[in-house]
């Protein structure tokens, strides 16, 4: 069963802000022979885009403290913790895909050793396809997940309902 576009999204996104970018290694010697040097930092290249939108909407340090109370009051989330190690690496706004409406957060915990899931665990689906997303509201549903090699988890709070509405582990 497909996992939410939103769901892959920030955690493509959450992954792409943590991925080195232009990692040179100074000194060491190339295929050809040539020695890699550092040369002066890239210009950054902004592209406006030509369909003006909504502002993203960004999450009070309230809503933050109220998202991580309710993702660790919830017992699935908890029973999945069960005393492993493992820290907030980030902590996100959760919009609708289309209207850009703030709808909760996107907490993205990192194991400090991989675990071993087997549950069914919520998701939340926005239908469409890789174009896009059909709806702005999402639909829920449950899926079986097992894995042996679990690093990282992905919990979504929707701040309106007070509830985990989301849990996907990676």
């Amino acid at each position: 069963m497909e996992r939410s576009g939103l769901l892959v999204l920030l955690t493509v996104g959450l992954l792409l802000l943590a991925a080195p970018v232009g990692c040179t290694h100074e000194g060491q010697p190339e295929a050809d022979g040539r020695t890699a040097t550092p040369g002066p930092p890239a210009t950054p290249y902004v592209v406006e885009s030509p369909l003006p939108g909504p502002p993203i909407p960004e999450l009070t340090e309230e809503e933050r403290d109220k998202a991580l109370e309710i993702a660790f009051s919830d017992e699935r989330v908890t029973a999945l913790l069960g005393g492993h190690p493992y820290t907030v690496e980030a902590i996100g706004v959760w919009t609708t895909p289309k209207s850009l409406q703030k709808v909760g957060a996107g907490i993205v915990l990192s194991f400090a050793q991989p675990i071993s899931v087997e549950a069914d665990l919520p998701y939340v689906d926005y239908g469409g396809d890789e174009y896009g997303a059909a709806w702005d509201e999402y639909r829920e549903g449950v899926a079986h997940v097992a894995s042996d090699s679990v690093t990282k988890m992905h919990i979504g709070v929707d701040l309106a309902r007070g509830q985990v509405v989301a849990i996907d582990p990676y």
